[in-house]
């Protein structure tokens, strides 16, 4: 009976179990946070809700701030002191032409665009209106939005399908329990992105070739390396329609969207893409270690996203190359030919560790593309066991690898933790993960940028052994401060390979530091402390929280920076300053913090001595900690 009724109506239970999958993914994130490019594409849905074009006003931010503070308190905004920044920005009268702030820039006439498409932004619009009658929480409009256009995508992938509903039904799973998942909540373009390339190909190899390169047309607008996609499914649709007016001429009206945002850049300012006019986009970035890395990083890939999908495809195109002159259908080795083409342009970008939930953004799409293509291969296989064990293996994989890296994940939008398996393999076997630097750097120097000054980055075990270095050439001897002798420096520059002046070295017999793994693990922490310090500064509200506490304890602003600093990163602090000094400065601070005044109090009523005493008691009892704590590490150096 179960089975008469789940069957026929398949197709309703898997959109309504998606529906309800969503909005219980929404409702487990505690705030949505504003991530990365978010504040340009909120203001520009504003912006086009306002005044109905893409060109962001002071206006803009204010009704946007207007209509958040209806639900929640300005100053509870996560990303406030930014949008405040962005509206000083915004309020600036005659700005020079190329003149920036964040993503936005001011164009010939003073007017500001952000340097991401405007297409995303404006089908959030529907969404802003419905926040500006519900009234809730603004940072919700886009994945409720997202939402939608998973829900929409999947409800055209059954009415287009060239499969059977069952069959449909285990695809439309799989491209729910995919990075959709995980991007759900962002306020970017990933899920339109992936919702457009994955349906377009979908309706293209259902043979409605026209629509299926609208489609991913539309898509290239928020992401111009699937151009390079759009280009192949044209020259394919050439091939199997002929060279006729009529196919040339549906061809052209269908890709030619893609010239869109090249268009619209260089009338407002002259050049085709805001991104490359500033370096953002740069040839020498692309190297064989980012695109092959784009699939199989550890911390980033499509591999995390499609762990057995991945494999499989990869199988399927191996052996359709190896079988090429027996198989039908040979066009189809133009799809992963164009996707690795759409990675080579992606990876241009200065920012490849971009923020990001668990994979990279662009996996979203690519990954979608993988999806429907190997698909494809599954449908076609003629046993019925093996291609349901396939089926089967590929939708529990995912849906395991979507669960399991929101558990271990604290923030969906967090590129800077690493993930437990490479984790594991740095700590095992470090010669087999080579990530791209940027990568490295952003999960293990807990910087952004290629900073050379943080030359070099490692990989450290919990015990204080370092199992790998990220040196840059021009800093290979600020290795002597991790204790490796000259003479192993100069004997492993002999060896080394540089790729954009950055190179790895694993710890082996040969190549080790003088030093303990106690002394290391005492400079790691004062590296990441003074990192931590650093970046407070660059946040005004939180350096000015530090600056008022310092004044209220008695104490130097360093110090307390120090404090804070080590407190956020959960390593013990020395106080600096002779033992007396150290118990002046913890009497007064005990003094007059209320905190520590009860706890205080409640140890001299406890005591039977006066509140003075029991002040002088602990205040000499932290003075001996920290000169013991100061004399261990003496003797590490």
């Amino acid at each position: 009976m179960i089975k008469n009724f789940f069957l026929p109506n398949i197709k309703i239970i898997v959109l309504i179990l998606i529906f309800i999958l969503s909005l219980l993914r929404i409702s487990k994130e505690k705030e949505v946070f504003p991530v990365g490019d978010a504040l340009e594409y909120m203001l520009m849905t504003e912006a086009i809700y306002n005044h109905g074009a893409p060109d962001i006003r002071f206006s803009d931010y204010l009704t946007f701030k207007a209509l958040y503070s209806k639900t929640e308190k300005w100053e509870t905004n996560p990303a406030g002191m930014f949008y405040d920044q962005a509206g000083q920005y915004l309020a600036k009268k005659d700005v020079e032409t190329f003149e920036s702030f964040s993503g936005f820039f001011a164009d010939k006439n003073s007017e500001i665009y952000s340097c991401h498409f405007f297409i995303y932004s404006f089908i959030n619009v529907p969404m802003r209106f419905v926040c500006e009658w519900v009234n809730f929480n603004p940072y919700l409009i886009h994945p409720y939005t997202n939402v939608l256009l998973i829900l929409i995508t999947c409800l055209l992938f059954f009415k287009y399908s060239y499969l059977g509903e069952q069959e449909t039904s285990v695809f439309v799973l799989l491209f729910f329990y995919s990075t959709n998942y995980w991007y759900l909540l962002w306020q970017h373009p990933e899920i339109f992105t992936a919702c457009l390339a994955t349906l377009g190909l979908w309706i293209f190899v259902g043979k409605k070739y026209y629509w299926g390169i609208l489609l991913v047309s539309i898509a290239s607008l928020q992401n111009q390396p699937l151009a390079i996609l759009v280009a192949a499914l044209c020259i394919i649709t050439l091939f199997i329609n002929r060279i006729t007016i009529k196919n040339i001429f549906l061809i052209g009206a269908s890709s030619v969207w893609v010239l869109l945002p090249s268009i619209f850049y260089y009338y407002n300012f002259g050049v085709p893409s805001l991104i490359t006019h500033v370096g953002s986009m740069q040839t020498r970035l692309v190297t064989f270690t980012r695109v092959l890395g784009f699939f199989f990083d550890l911390n980033q890939g499509v591999i995390l996203a499609l762990p057995f999908v991945l494999f499989l495809y990869l199988g399927f195109i191996i052996q359709k190359v190896i079988l090429f002159k027996k198989q039908e259908n040979k066009w189809e080795l133009l799809i992963p030919s164009a996707l690795i083409g759409a990675v080579i342009l992606a990876a241009g970008i200065d920012n490849w560790n971009s923020g990001q939930a668990v994979v990279s953004r662009y996996v979203t799409y690519i990954g979608g593309i993988i999806l429907v293509h190997c698909f494809l291969f599954i449908v076609r296989i003629k046993n019925k066991k093996v291609k349901m064990a396939f089926i089967g293996i590929s939708l529990a994989s995912q849906i395991a690898t979507v669960y399991y890296h929101e558990s271990i994940t604290k923030h969906d939008w967090s590129a800077m933790d690493p993930k437990p398996i490479a984790n594991w393999i740095l700590t095992k076997e470090p010669q087999l993960y080579n990530p791209d630097p940027s990568i490295f750097l952003t999960r293990y120097g807990n910087i952004v940028a290629l900073d050379t000054t943080q030359s070099p980055a490692y990989f450290m075990k919990t015990t204080g052994q370092i199992t790998k270095f990220l040196v840059h050439k021009n800093s290979m001897y600020n290795l002597v401060n991790f204790g490796i002798p000259k003479k192993q420096i100069y004997k492993a520059l002999e060896n080394i390979s540089f790729e954009n002046n950055w190179a790895y070295i694993n710890v082996d017999r040969e190549f080790k530091s003088d030093f303990s793994p106690e002394k290391l693990k005492a400079i790691d922490n004062e590296r990441r402390v003074l990192f931590q310090m650093k970046l407070i500064k660059t946040i005004p509200d939180w350096y000015q929280k530090i600056k008022l506490k310092a004044k209220q304890k008695g104490i130097e602003e360093d110090e307390m920076l120090r404090r804070d600093a080590a407190f956020v990163l959960s390593i013990p602090t020395i106080i600096t300053g002779t033992r007396e000094e150290i118990i002046e400065k913890s009497i007064k601070e005990m003094k007059i913090t209320p905190e520590w005044r009860k706890l205080m109090t409640e140890k001299a009523n406890k005591s039977g001595i006066t509140l003075d005493s029991a002040i002088i008691y602990e205040a000499k009892k932290i003075a001996d900690g920290e000169i013991k704590k100061r004399m261990e590490l003496e003797k590490l150096k």
